[in-house]
């Protein structure tokens, strides 16, 4: 994509961050920088936003008709929008319900999105921040370990729980299109 394009999807950002803010912060404190380069992805820009504590990820549709007549990218904005809204709230929930020792935790937080036409968003956490923390390192080897000392009896347990939670996922999606 064009510099022109990035400079513009910039701007769109920065307007779309104190929208959000609803000016409860000073411009000032906005930090946008490109998290990829030009020409590495057709669809959409994505930019690394700090502001104060919070490390945000925001991905931005091109509004360019060329773009938007070689890719789907309306329809892949909508679908990971989708599992955003939809699909990982009732995982959670799901999880909760089970009362599970080892919660399955690893995505972004949801701030907010856009599937309007050509105004296509989302303002995500930034999992660089969380991935790097030594925590949450850990907390995945324990889970690893945890799983591998399972007896096979208890890890064919473990499968049909993830199979049933499967098709309850598959028909919460069928339902919601």
């Amino acid at each position: 994509m064009s510099e022109t394009a990035s400079v513009s999807a910039e701007i769109r950002v920065r307007y779309l961050l104190l929208q959000f803010l609803k000016d409860s912060l000073n411009q000032d404190s906005i930090k946008i920088t490109k998290a990829i380069e030009d020409g590495e992805n057709f669809m959409g820009f994505i930019f690394n936003v700090t502001l104060d504590e919070y490390n945000l990820i925001i991905k931005v549709a091109p509004h360019q008709q060329c773009y938007r007549e070689l890719f789907p990218i309306h329809e892949i904005y909508q679908r990971e929008i989708f599992v955003y809204n939809h699909i990982i709230p009732e995982f959670i929930k799901l999880q909760n319900e089970w009362k599970l020792s080892s919660k399955f935790e690893s995505f972004a937080k949801h701030y907010t999105s856009s599937t309007d036409q050509n105004q296509e968003y989302l303002l995500m956490e930034n999992l660089q921040q969380r991935v790097s923390d030594i925590t949450h390192i850990v907390q995945q080897l324990y889970f690893q370990t945890k799983l591998e000392s399972y007896s096979p009896h208890k890890i064919n347990s473990v499968l049909q729980e993830v199979t049933i939670l499967g098709r309850h996922l598959s028909s919460i999606v069928a339902a919601k299109i």
